[in-house]
């Protein structure tokens, strides 16, 4: 994808001048395909444990992302730029165990407010 989205942000200039290309890269998001392995015992703490934030992303915080990179006035001079959205998942183990609330970040992960 990365391959495909740097080709495409030097051609659209051709079709659109102002015409734009980003990718947006999603880590552990909650959503019905990711249900089965979210719901296995550990899998959330374990995930968790890698992230800055300590938590996980709904689909609403990846849409956000693609809505401001859709705007022009939110993000009118990026191009060929690559936003990962996985909570600073970092795929190193930076929390321990107990520094995890799992049943605080199912619940965060279900609720529909922030």
């Amino acid at each position: 994808m990365h391959g495909l989205m740097m080709s495409l942000k030097n051609e659209i200039v051709e079709l659109d001048p102002y015409g734009r290309v980003n990718l947006v890269e999603p880590g552990w998001t909650v959503t019905h395909m990711a249900r089965a392995a979210l719901d296995t015992p550990g899998v959330v703490s374990r995930v968790v444990r890698t992230m800055p934030l300590r938590q996980l992303a709904r689909a609403m915080d990846v849409a956000r992302v693609c809505v401001g990179l859709s705007s022009p006035a939110m993000s009118r001079h990026l191009s060929g730029q690559t936003l990962t959205v996985a909570g600073g998942m970092e795929g190193r183990t930076l929390w321990d165990a107990d520094q995890v609330d799992e049943a605080a970040i199912r619940a965060r992960a279900r609720s529909t407010t922030d």
